[in-house]
C-alpha cells in the first residue's frame, strides 16, 4: 500500500509547528518598553527654587498642589529644592481655575425599546421578538466645561535670563449622554469623552493634567513600544520578572537559566536583548543607556545567528535603531541647552571681571541703576517688544551712560523681557477687572480677588489702577441692573492688605 503523501506532509507540518511557534506562545507575552523623549526646558544648575501663587480665591486654588508637585519631582530628579540662593527659579502664577459640571436634559431622536411581541413560525412555535421604534425622548447629559491656566516662568538666576515665559492652558469641554429610556437591542448611551459627575472630579482632573504638563516640560515624557518575550520553559521565571517591570532581576534570571535544549539559546539571547533595551530606556545616564543599547543589539544579532528563520527576532533591530536615535536627540538637545546656559554664565563672569570688579554677587552700579530707570521709562511707552534696530540703539544709549556693551545689552534685554511680561499680565488683569465691572460695582470679595491676582503676578499698583480707570471709561455693552443692597462696592486698595 502506497503511503499517503498528503497525510505525511501534514504530519511534518504539525511536527515543525509544534517545535517552532510555542517559542513565543499561542498567547503572546507582550511587554512595553518606555522610550524617553527630551524635556522642553533645560534647568541650569542643581539648586532649584519653586514659587507658586494664585490670583483666584484661596479655597479654590490649585497653586499649592502644583508647588508641592514641582518640589517632589525636582527632588526625585536629583535637584536640591531651596528658595535660598537658587540657581534656577521656577515660578507658577495660576490665572484661571474654573471647573463647572452641570446636568442637562435634551430631547433627542433615539431608537428605543418599546416592548415585545409574539411571533409564530410555520409550525406554530412561538417566540418573543423585541419591538423598537424611533421616538423623541428625554436624554440626560453631563456637560463639563473647565479651564486651568497658569503662567510659567523659568529664570536662570545667575544670569537673570528667563529660559521660559509662557502661559500653559489645560481645558476640558465634554458632553456625555449618560441616561434615558431603554435603547433597542440592549445598546447603551454613547460616552464620548470623559464623564465628570461634579466640579470636584473635574477640578482634580485639571490639576492632574497640569502636573503632567509640568512633568513633561522639565523631565520629558515616554512613549510605550511593544516587544514580545520568548516563552521556553527555562525562560519563564525571568519572564514573570519582566512582566512586573523588574528588568535587572529578569536579566540575571535569563543569564543564569539552565538551557536544556540547544535551540533555546537563541531565544535566551533574544530575551536578554529585550532586557538590555528596557534598561537603556529607563536610565537618565546617556553613557549607560548607549552601553545597554549596544549590548541589546549584540544579543539580538547573536539570536539571529543561532536561528535566522525566527520572524519575531527581526523587528528588534529597527526598534533598537529608533531608540538610539531618540536617545541621541534627547542628549544633543540637553547638551545644547547646557552649553547655552554655560555661555551666558561665562559671558556674565567675564563682564563682571572686566567691568564691575569686586562685585560678588554682581549688583547694579549707580550708572546701571540710572540706565535701568531710563530703559523702564522708554520701553513702557512703546507698549511692545523692541525691534533689533531699537535694541541696538538702546545699547548705545547704555554705553553713553558709562556702561560696557555687555552690561548695557544685559539691561536692555532684561528690561525688554520684564516689560513684555508685565504687559501680558496687565492685559489679563484688565480682562479680569472688566468681567467684575460688568454690573458697574466691585464687591469686597471681587476686590480681594483682584488684589490677590495683582500680587500673584507682581504687577505695580499704579498700572492696575490705570487699567481700572480705562475699563471704567469704556462704554458698557449690556450693563446689568443691580440694587444698592445687592452689591456693596469696595474701594480700590491703597497700600496694605485688603
Amino acid at each position: 500500500m502506497k503511503p499517503n503523501r498528503a497525510g505525511l506532509g501534514l504530519l511534518h507540518m504539525l511536527a515543525f509547528a509544534s517545535l517552532a511557534w510555542p517559542q513565543f506562545g499561542v498567547v503572546k507575552k507582550r511587554v512595553y518598553l518606555q522610550v524617553r523623549h527630551p524635556a522642553d526646558v533645560y534647568v541650569p544648575g542643581r539648586r532649584v527654587g519653586v514659587d507658586a501663587r494664585s490670583g483666584i480665591p484661596a479655597g479654590q486654588t490649585p497653586a499649592s498642589q502644583l508647588r508641592a508637585f514641582l518640589e517632589q519631582v525636582f527632588s526625585q530628579g536629583g535637584f536640591e529644592v531651596s528658595n535660598a540662593q537658587p540657581e534656577t527659579m521656577v515660578r507658577v502664577a495660576v490665572t484661571q481655575f474654573d471647573p463647572r459640571v452641570q446636568q442637562q436634559v435634551s430631547q433627542e431622536s433615539r431608537y428605543i425599546h418599546s416592548g415585545y411581541r409574539t411571533e409564530y413560525d410555520k409550525n406554530g412555535k412561538s417566540r418573543q421578538v423585541e419591538d423598537c421604534r424611533y421616538a423623541d425622548v428625554s436624554v440626560t447629559h453631563h456637560l463639563a466645561r473647565g479651564t486651568l491656566a497658569f503662567y510659567l516662568t523659568v529664570e536662570d538666576v545667575t544670569t537673570q535670563v528667563h529660559v521660559l515665559d509662557e502661559t500653559v492652558p489645560v481645558e476640558v469641554n465634554s458632553d456625555v449622554a449618560v441616561s434615558g429610556p431603554q435603547l433597542c437591542s440592549g445598546a447603551s448611551y454613547e460616552r464620548i469623552g470623559r464623564d465628570f459627575t461634579d466640579a470636584v472630579s473635574l477640578g482634580n482632573y485639571l490639576v492632574h493634567e497640569a502636573q503632567n504638563r509640568l512633568q513633561r516640560k522639565f523631565f520629558g515624557w515616554t512613549t510605550p513600544v511593544e516587544a514580545l518575550l520568548a516563552t521556553p520553559d527555562e525562560l519563564k521565571p525571568g519572564n514573570a520578572l519582566a512582566l512586573d517591570n523588574q528588568w535587572g532581576q529578569a536579566l540575571e534570571s535569563w543569564r543564569s537559566a539552565s538551557i536544556r535544549k540547544s535551540g533555546t539559546e537563541a531565544y535566551r539571547q533574544y530575551n536578554l536583548g529585550v532586557a538590555y533595551e528596557a534598561l537603556a530606556y529607563s536610565t537618565t545616564d546617556y553613557a549607560v543607556a548607549v552601553e545597554n543599547l549596544t549590548n541589546a543589539e549584540a544579543a539580538y544579532r547573536k539570536a539571529m545567528e543561532l536561528h535566522g528563520e525566527e520572524k519575531y527576532f527581526r523587528p528588534s533591530f529597527a526598534r533598537v535603531n529608533s531608540g538610539r536615535l531618540a536617545l541621541q536627540k534627547s542628549h544633543e538637545q540637553s547638551m545644547q541647552r547646557a552649553a547655552e546656559a554655560e555661555t551666558r554664565r561665562a559671558a556674565l563672569k567675564e563682564k563682571t571681571k572686566d567691568e564691575i570688579p569686586n562685585a560678588a554677587p554682581p549688583q547694579d552700579s549707580a550708572e546701571a541703576k540710572r540706565f535701568r530707570e531710563y530703559m523702564n521709562l522708554r520701553i513702557s511707552r512703546l507698549n511692545r517688544k523692541l525691534e533689533p534696530a531699537e535694541r541696538e540703539a538702546f545699547v548705545q544709549d547704555g554705553m553713553r551712560f558709562g556702561l560696557g556693551r555687555a552690561e548695557a545689552m544685559h539691561i536692555v534685554d532684561s528690561e525688554n523681557e520684564r516689560t513684555a511680561q508685565v504687559r501680558v499680565m496687565l492685559d489679563r488683569y484688565r480682562e479680569f477687572y472688566r468681567e467684575c465691572w460688568q454690573d458697574r460695582v466691585i464687591t469686597p470679595e471681587e476686590r480681594k480677588q483682584l488684589n490677590a491676582f495683582r500680587e500673584a503676578v507682581n504687577l505695580p499698583e499704579e498700572l492696575t489702577a490705570q487699567a481700572e480707570r480705562e475699563v471704567q471709561a469704556e462704554k458698557p455693552a449690556n450693563p446689568k441692573p443691580t440694587s444698592p443692597a445687592a452689591k456693596a462696592p469696595a474701594p480700590a486698595k491703597q497700600g496694605g492688605k485688603p
